[in-house]
């Protein structure tokens, strides 16, 4: 089974025409097994099925949060950003 680490995916991007596919199928999809759930004559075990797909697709639809989240880092102390200082030209400290 493959290891899957939120950091380690890329960014999803929600206005690109891939996240906007697979946004409105999970939709789609949600609203189907909503009107399943709604159905008196389903037996328990049709209905355990549909909610555990409506969680999962849940799940789905918040995986760009999620991923973003973990990009997020932490801010940057103090005000070198890591760039080293040049030596002081004069001697400041013996006037």
């Amino acid at each position: 089974m493959v290891e899957f680490k939120l950091e380690n995916q890329p960014v999803i991007e929600l206005g690109s025409p891939a996240w906007r596919a697979v946004e409105a199928w999970a939709q789609h999809n949600l609203e189907r097994l909503r009107e399943q759930r709604e159905n008196e004559a389903a037996d328990l075990r049709k209905l355990d099925i549909a909610l555990g797909s409506i969680t999962t697709l849940k799940m789905l639809l918040a995986l760009p949060a999620q991923i973003k989240q973990e990009h997020k880092r932490d801010p940057v102390a103090g005000d070198d950003f890591g760039i080293p200082a040049p030596e002081p030209m004069f001697d400041t400290e013996n006037d």
